[in-house]
C-alpha cells in the first residue's frame, strides 16, 4: 500500500514537471512583441513635441536678464506648455517610461525657440493645407512673434530706434518681400470682404483716436489709420464685394483717456491678427505667406501700444478665441 502511494506521488510530480516544461516551451515559442513603426505624421508630431519640451526645459534655467529675455520668457512660459499639451506631450514607449534623454547639450532659451520656430514654419509651409500644417503654423508664428518682440525690447534698451508705426511681415524667408495684400488670392470673396471691413473699422478707430490725441501720439494714430485705409481699399477691390460702412460704432468710454485709447488700438489689432491666422486653416502655402504676414503686422502693431504685456498675446493665435 505504501509503495503504491509512493509511486502515485512520483507520477504526480513527473506530470507537473511535464506540464511546467510544456508551458515554458509555449512561452519560449511565442513571437516577441513588435513595436509599431511610426508613420511620417507621428514622427513629425514627436519631433515638434521634443522642440516644445526643449523650450520648457530652457525656461527652467536662470534668466540672463534684460527686457528681451524677460519678454521672451513671459510669452514662452505660457505658449510652449500649451503647444506641448496640444501635441499630446513627449512620446514614451510605454506608461511609466521616461522620455529618452538626448545626447545633445540643452540649448539656451533663444536657441530653443529659434529651432522650434524654424522647424514649425518649415512644416507649416510644406504641409500647409493639412491640420498638422495649421497647428505648425500657429506654433511657428507664436515663436516668431516672441523672438521679434524680445528683439524690439533689447534694441530699445540699447537706445536703438525702432519705428512704432510700420508695416511688418513674418520674419525670415517666410515673409521677406511678401505683399500684405496680394494682387490675386484664392481666399473666398466673402472672407476678403470681411477683412476689408475689419481694416476699415480699424481705420475709423484710429481716426477717432487721433482726434482725441495731440503731438506724436496723434501722428502715429493717423499713420496707422492710413495703412488700414489702404489695406481696406485693396482688399475690397480684391474681393469684388464692398460691405464697408461710412461710420462704425465706437463707445466714448473706449477713447475717453490715453490708457483707454491704447487698449482700444491694441484690441483692434489683436482681433485683426487673430482673424488672419484663422484663415490659414486649409490655406495653400502661397496664401499662407501673405495671411501670416498680415497677421504678424497686426500683432506687432498691438505690441507697439503702451501697456502691451505678454498676457495680451494668445498662445494659439487663430485657434483660440480672439480675446484669449
Amino acid at each position: 500500500m505504501a509503495g503504491r502511494a509512493w509511486r502515485a506521488a512520483v507520477a504526480a510530480v513527473a506530470t507537473a514537471a511535464v506540464l511546467a516544461t510544456a508551458a515554458c516551451d509555449i512561452r519560449l515559442e511565442t513571437d516577441p512583441l513588435v513595436t509599431p513603426t511610426p508613420d511620417a505624421v507621428t514622427v513629425a508630431r514627436d519631433l515638434a513635441a521634443l522642440q516644445e519640451a526643449d523650450i520648457v526645459a530652457a525656461l527652467a534655467a536662470p534668466a540672463t536678464g534684460g527686457p528681451g529675455d524677460g519678454a521672451l520668457r513671459a510669452i514662452e512660459s505660457a505658449a510652449a506648455p500649451a503647444h506641448l499639451e496640444v501635441l499630446g506631450g513627449v512620446y514614451v514607449a510605454y506608461p511609466g517610461a521616461a522620455p529618452e534623454p538626448s545626447a545633445d547639450p540643452m540649448p539656451d532659451l533663444r536657441t530653443a525657440v529659434t529651432v522650434a520656430r524654424d522647424r514649425a514654419l518649415a512644416q507649416a509651409f510644406a504641409e500647409s493645407e493639412t491640420d498638422a500644417g495649421f497647428l505648425a503654423g500657429i506654433r511657428g508664428f507664436t515663436h516668431a512673434f516672441a523672438l521679434w518682440h524680445a528683439g524690439v525690447l533689447d534694441a530699445r534698451a540699447a537706445n536703438v530706434a525702432v519705428p512704432v508705426v510700420a508695416e511688418r511681415t513674418l520674419p525670415g524667408p517666410w515673409g521677406d518681400g511678401v505683399a500684405l495684400v496680394p494682387e490675386a488670392s484664392a481666399v473666398g470673396s466673402q472672407a476678403l470682404a470681411e477683412l476689408a471691413v475689419l481694416h476699415d473699422q480699424a481705420r475709423f478707430t484710429y481716426e477717432v483716436i487721433a482726434a482725441r490725441e495731440s503731438g506724436v501720439r496723434r501722428d502715429r494714430a493717423l499713420q496707422r489709420a492710413r495703412l488700414h485705409r489702404d489695406r481696406s481699399d485693396a482688399l475690397a477691390y480684391l474681393a469684388g464685394v464692398d460691405e464697408r460702412l461710412a461710420v462704425y460704432e465706437l463707445p466714448g468710454a473706449r477713447v475717453a483717456d490715453a490708457a483707454a485709447r491704447d487698449e482700444t488700438a491694441r484690441d483692434t489689432e489683436l482681433a485683426l491678427g487673430w482673424r488672419y491666422m484663422a484663415l490659414t486653416s486649409g490655406a495653400s502655402a502661397v496664401e499662407r505667406s501673405w495671411l501670416m504676414s498680415a497677421a504678424f503686422d497686426a500683432y506687432a502693431a498691438a505690441a507697439m501700444t503702451e501697456g502691451f504685456a505678454a498676457a495680451h498675446f494668445p498662445v494659439l493665435p487663430g485657434a483660440d478665441p480672439a480675446s484669449s
